[in-house]
């Protein structure tokens, strides 16, 4: 390498710093501004290397447009003598590494210097940008305790809409590094399994590399160690981190997001770094180190209890052991007056699911805590309505429904109430005997807001499709309004009881996004209501003192004032890994009046769910790469070129992907984007936009990002667009609640032209115009059910319609010879049924429905595109979601959470 220079540009060269694979770094001195500075040069062997310059330079870009207090400031680039320099903030103090090699850390130090390195990796990943690198060795401690992280150079990031003009285009910011001794893509120690075996790195690889950089912080050892790198990647392939170094006094929030920043499998993994850093400050706020906490990852349970969870895995009799031995203390035999948490799951047949991707609140438990109610889905046949007694073997059914959601024991526990379908309230016996119908919610209203609550025994609470809580006499039918929107609260769901009679807990919203869930008080005298927590959903009442409910598919929870009706002190995390809807609604879990848990594992709905083109016999390979939470709602181009896809992080946002340079922009209008679909030109998408409980039909410039309103866009969907320039679409009639299929004409102000307008609901699909133009594929529900026909198009007037029970979505295959479609609910799956026009008659000939491949849960996006090969672009659930039906069981998990907030390590 050649000598140190004596100036760069305006900068006068002091000393060298340090080198690597990449360059070195000097400090200098910036006589303009009398400050000193760090230049970082590139190694003149790598200069001409269009690669490693370009990583060099994106280090720049990425880093100038950061500005954080914890990240090291860019001041610029120079170029001096053919040499590319990037001058930067002079950090001065010691890596985090040396400390730690030099000393352990106190734990009230450990939890701020990881407090201060997750700020600043939450400020890069707001800015789209993945370190790829952070380890100790990248983060510098200030004497004065001020954290900074250095050294980008891996970073990766992805183009928004929101993008400057001149930023470097998505595609060339993935590297794939040449191999080269002192150059690695991360460090070993620090990799995340999916990186260790060369997957995409993303926020999400990142949160497991700060697991291991709070571990070697609060323990003073690396989480995975070896002898070589090697060793090194076997160890965090093969093993956990042994929690058992932590220190005592480790808070038991912390251990919690440990846990959870070290989790092998990317989809139960922390979502956010910005939870870690909240949970750590949170920790620091309070002190919690100097209180020891109940270290329940690490400490073994009392010999009893070990005993039997061990047996309990060992033969799946013994479950009902435990419900006996527990059932005993009830009635006064227990061997200690607070009874220890016990552990157990049931398991449900392999080729069978639970209820909750049709409603995540598939199940309940008894207020005693001694029986089960869950909706059980068997393959090819209706949903079953499930009990099961704790100190029994198997479960019974106690009743069949097409569309049960939300089982709900009575207070006095002899009876089950359930939604059936979105229109009416049932209830029967648990000892058995026939349904009985409590009521329709009122005329032309739904249920949809599940699940329901039992007031007492005579009365039900539920939230309707207005988003109003009525109340609905068990006897009598009738129902009268609790609480309706009001202020900034738009509507309620999910009311439970508190020990306030004069009130109830609910689940709200005050605006289209996560953060502004909350849970509001709703006081049944008035009917007013207010706002107690935000982020939070689906409450649950433990104890008489805690409040819990959902953030983010986890559990957490808080002490709670119910004659102030006011939360004392900060949420805890006490659950991770909880399934719930993918807006935080609808967890899956519920607690008993003795404080019993049941819940099914898994995250939060559309985490881990991948974009895949399937082909006719199931397998698949990837669309898109994406990081995030997938919704239901993708599109794409007839070339195969394009792809769309919505998403939901703290509000829904519109991703188009361009397959052929790799490119993808990101567009985040405010309101809620529902059903987009491409132009015949690609150039634009049609979309829904839902403003203050109103759909709109709006038109987005792909190239400028700007939204356009189509006259009189309430209730208005375009499907597809036709060669000739016209769309096709539908118009809801709120009056008649009904939708009928119309021709669009953008370029004659939007004018429409009735097709198919009858006194029952019609729809079109992306793709229910044939190739050649001629044949219009379309659903209705003239016959009672939901069914899909084609016809001629556009003057046809005799339906066919295709035999296939079940059948949600259609397109055409790319040479308009058959004819893909999707099923949900009994049969979830995809089929082809032949498609040909007899010669002499003109009319259509279908073929059977020939089932290509099933799917594991109901098929719940209402898209389906073919590519020009005739492969389906269809969404993969999932890994939490594809197994068998599962739930997770805590006894006594009353004493469980009382511990996490009280009692100190014994």
């Amino acid at each position: 390498m050649p000598a140190q220079p004596s100036t760069v540009g305006p900068y006068t060269i002091e000393s060298e710093l340090g080198r690597g694979g990449m360059g070195v770094v000097y400090a200098a001195r910036d006589d303009r501004l009398g400050r000193r500075v760090a230049i970082k040069s590139i190694a003149p062997e790598l200069a001409g290397n269009t690669e490693r310059l370009a990583r060099f330079e994106r280090e720049v870009r990425l880093l100038a447009a950061v500005t954080h207090p914890n990240i090291a400031t860019v001041y610029g680039l120079e170029v001096d003598a053919g040499t590319r320099y990037m001058v930067m903030e002079l950090v001065e103090g010691e890596p985090l590494s040396a400390i730690i090699d030099q000393r352990k850390l106190q734990a009230d130090e450990a939890i701020a210097i990881c407090a201060q390195i997750a700020a600043a990796i939450e400020a890069a990943h707001a800015a789209g940008i993945v370190h790829r690198d952070l380890k100790p060795a990248n983060v510098i401690v200030k004497e004065d305790g001020a954290v900074k992280v250095l050294d980008f150079g891996l970073a990766r990031a992805e183009e928004s809409a929101t993008t400057s003009s001149d930023s470097i285009p998505t595609a060339s910011l993935r590297y794939d590094p040449v191999t080269r001794e002192g150059v690695a893509l991360g460090t070993p120690n620090y990799m995340s399994p999916e990186q260790a075996r060369g997957r995409t790195v993303n926020k999400s690889t990142e949160i497991f590399s700060f697991g291991c950089v709070l571990f070697e912080c609060l323990t003073g050892r690396r989480a995975f160690d070896g002898d070589t790198p090697t060793d090194a990647i076997a160890a965090l392939i093969e093993r956990d981190a042994d929690v058992s170094l932590l220190p005592p006094n480790t808070p038991h929030r912390v251990r919690l997001i440990l846990e959870r920043c070290l989790r092998k499998d990317a989809r139960e993994r922390l979502r956010d770094i910005g939870d870690a850093r909240l949970e750590l400050e949170t920790a620091l706020r309070n002190r919690e180190w100097t209180t020891t906490q109940l270290n329940l990852a690490a400490a073994p349970p009392p010999k009893r209890a070990a005993k039997l969870l061990g047996v309990l895995k060992a033969a799946a009799f013994v479950i009902a052991g435990a419900a006996i031995a527990w059932w005993a203390s009830l009635r006064g035999g227990a061997e200690h007056p607070t009874p220890e948490p016990t552990r157990f799951t049931i398991d449900l047949p392999t080729d069978a699911t639970l209820g909750i991707a049709r409603a995540m609140n598939g199940f309940d438990i008894s207020p005693d805590g001694r029986t089960i109610a869950y909706i059980f889905e068997p393959p090819n046949a209706e949903p079953e309505l499930h009990i099961r007694s704790l100190d029994s073997f198997e479960s019974r059914i106690i009743d069949t429904v097409k569309q049960p959601r939300g089982p709900a024991f009575s207070p006095d526990g002899k009876w089950i109430a359930y939604l059936d379908g979105f229109e009416h309230i049932k209830r029967v016996p648990v000892k058995g005997g026939p349904t009985q119908l409590i009521g329709t919610p009122r005329q032309g209203a739904t249920v949809t807001n599940g699940p329901i609550l039992w007031l007492d025994d005579a009365h039900i609470a539920y939230s309707d499709g207005a988003d109003v809580i009525r109340r609905i006499g068990v006897e009598t039918g009738e129902s009268t309004i609790l609480a309706q929107p009001q202020h900034e609260m738009l509507g309620f769901s999910e009311p439970v009881r508190t020990p306030n009679p004069n009130g109830l807990l609910a689940s709200s919203w005050t605006g289209a996004t996560r953060s502004k869930n909350c849970l509001a008080w709703i006081d049944v005298r008035s009917g007013e209501a207010h706002p107690v927590l935000y982020r939070a959903t689906n409450p649950q009442v433990v104890a008489g003192r805690f409040v819990v409910f959902n953030r983010d598919g986890a559990l957490w929870a808080v002490e709670f004032d119910f004659n102030a009706v006011k939360a004392l002190g900060e949420p805890r995390l006490v659950l991770p890994g909880v399934a719930s809807g993918s807006w935080d609604n609808g967890a899956a879990y519920r607690i008993s009046t003795r404080g019993d848990l049941i819940f099914a594992p898994g995250a939060r709905q559309g985490v881990g769910r991948r974009l895949v083109f399937a082909d006719r016999t199931g397998a698949t390979t990837t669309a898109v790469d994406f990081d995030g939470s997938f919704l239901d709602d993708f599109a794409m181009t007839r070339d195969g070129t394009q792809i769309a896809w919505t998403s939901l992080d703290d509000k829904v946002d519109l991703w188009v992907a361009d397959l052929f340079t790799g490119t993808r922009q990101r567009y985040q209008p405010d309101g809620e984007i529902y059903q987009p679909t491409f132009t015949a030109d690609g150039k634009h998408m049609h979309l829904i936009m839902m403003q203050d409980g109103v759909s709109y039909a709006e038109v987005l410039d792909l190239d400028t990002g700007v939204l356009e309103r189509i006259p009189d866009a309430a209730h208005k969907f375009i499907a597809t667009a036709a060669a000739d320039g016209t769309c096709l679409g539908t118009i809801g009639d709120a009056e008649r609640s009904n939708f009928d299929i119309v021709r669009f004409y953008p370029d004659d102000e939007w004018r429409t032209e009735p097709l198919i307008a009858t006194n029952n609901m019609e729809w079109v699909f992306p793709g229910s115009l044939s190739p050649d133009g001629k044949w219009l594929l379309y659903g209705s529900t003239k016959s009672g059910n939901g069914e899909i026909y084609v016809r001629r198009f556009p003057d046809g007037e005799r339906d066919w319609r295709l035999t296939l029970p079940g059948a949600d979505e259609a397109a055409w295959s790319h040479d308009g010879s058959s004819i893909f479609v999707s099923t949900g609910d009994a049969v979830p799956g995809y089929h082809e049924i032949s498609f040909s026009v007899d010669a002499q008659s003109g009319a259509p000939v279908l073929g059977d429905p020939a089932l290509l491949f099933a799917s594991r849960t109901p098929i719940e996006s209402s898209n389906l595109a073919v590519t020009p090969d005739d492969r389906l672009l269809v969404i993969d659930l999932a890994d939490w979601e594809k197994q068998p039906g599962r739930l997770n069981v805590i006894l006594n998990w009353a004493t469980e959470l009382t511990r996490i907030f009280d009692e100190p390590v014994r």
